[in-house]
């Protein structure tokens, strides 16, 4: 009996790590464009949305939008194994301490 126990507070503690990980990549991945300035240094503002661009031939600005990419899909599920993990992390240890 105390083996199942100490085996379901392992899994538990797998699952809650799963959910934690899963929750770090829940967000958004925001790729800036790499623009080559005249002197042909990178230049990348990550502190704005959108990066203004001088145009030499038509002299007019224009902006360069970063491009978003979403988390995967199943990066939203991390309430689930983290939920799992909690209540068999505090059930085994209710069996454990009524022995």
């Amino acid at each position: 009996m105390k083996k199942s126990i100490v085996l379901l507070s392992m899994v538990s503690v797998v699952l809650i790590v799963l959910g934690g990980y899963l929750f770090a990549i829940d967000k958004p991945t925001i790729v800036y464009p790499k623009i080559i300035t005249k002197a042909g240094v990178p230049y990348v503002n990550p502190g704005t949305p959108g990066i203004i661009i001088q145009n030499t031939t038509h002299q007019l600005p224009y902006i360069v939008t970063p491009h978003i990419i979403p988390p995967p899909w199943y990066a939203t599920l991390w309430p689930i194994p983290l939920a799992v993990g909690i209540v068999g992390v505090i059930y085994s240890a209710i069996r454990l301490l009524k022995k």
